[in-house]
């Protein structure tokens, strides 16, 4: 005797969706955050960090009734991680110069690097990190 399979298809996995679409969400928000950041002082960032703070309902359980919320979440967090930052620091806020968002972007960067797989250096088959190493001004 044979088992019956189940011949319903599956149902997508809406919780990994709803997970990438929120991770999507929250990245965008902490973008425009630095974005509208970029320039400004330690005290111009408290103040758009109070104005954020603001703007979200006081209950965190009231957020899945609140569309954006976890965008608007994410904001308020990157307000308060700029304005930690330029305490320490006088002068501007700057994303070049943000240690946490360029290690950010390093790993990002590494992450979508290995979802390629490794480069193949042209005409040899063979992998290679960089191509080109041991390449010098001088070795042509």
């Amino acid at each position: 005797m044979t088992a019956r399979r189940n011949q319903r298809p599956e149902a997508p996995d809406s919780t990994a969706d709803e997970s990438d679409r929120l991770r999507d969400e929250e990245k965008a928000g902490r973008a425009e955050v630095r974005t509208q950041a970029r320039g400004l002082t330690h005290h111009q960032v408290k103040a758009a960090f109070k104005e954020a703070q603001s703007q979200l309902p006081e209950d965190p359980a009231d957020d899945e009734k609140t569309d954006g919320a976890a965008r608007a979440r994410a904001e308020l967090e990157e307000w308060r991680r700029i304005a930690r930052l330029l305490a320490d620091q006088a002068g501007p806020y700057d994303p070049d110069t943000d240690a946490f968002l360029q290690g950010e972007l390093a790993a990002e960067a590494d992450r979508e690097a290995a979802e390629r797989g490794p480069r193949r250096s042209p005409g040899t088959g063979q992998h290679s990190e960089r191509a080109g190493t041991g390449r010098g001004k001088g070795s042509e």
